[in-house]
């Protein structure tokens, strides 16, 4: 699983993981140990372009865990680089179910690195 899931801190406020494969809750469990570990941040950027599937699990996963980022480190928004159309759909759920539960995180569902950089420049340059 290790070259299928990376996480890095790319500057004060962001912090990009790089998922591949079918996206499992053990994944999305990893992900999150990752990006506190690194300090958290406002932002966070993740590159799925090479996801092919997702678990129900991971969704109920992400569903669960989400909204703790906010609340212990400060994230506001996720932005899921995501081509594959069925993984796309499990990332909307996630979005709209923590849109449903009033969750200060927004996510941002792109299918390119160009609308990637769109969602995360008025988070990173913002005065807050």
């Amino acid at each position: 699983m290790a070259k299928d899931l990376v996480t890095s801190r790319y500057n004060g406020k962001l912090v990009e993981t790089t998922v591949a494969g079918r996206v499992t809750a053990s994944m999305i469990v990893t992900m999150v140990t990752d990006y506190r570990r690194l300090g958290a941040g406002s932002v966070w950027l993740i590159r799925a372009e090479g996801a092919t599937a997702y678990t129900a699990d991971a969704m109920n996963e992400a569903i669960a865990r989400f909204p703790e980022l906010f609340k212990r480190g400060g994230l506001v928004r996720i932005v899921a680089v995501i081509v594959a159309p069925t993984v796309r759909m499990g990332a909307q759920v996630v979005a709209m179910s923590l849109r449903a539960a009033k969750s200060p995180i927004q996510i941002h569902v792109v299918s390119d690195v160009a609308a990637a950089n769109a969602a995360i420049e008025p988070v990173l340059y913002s005065s807050g």
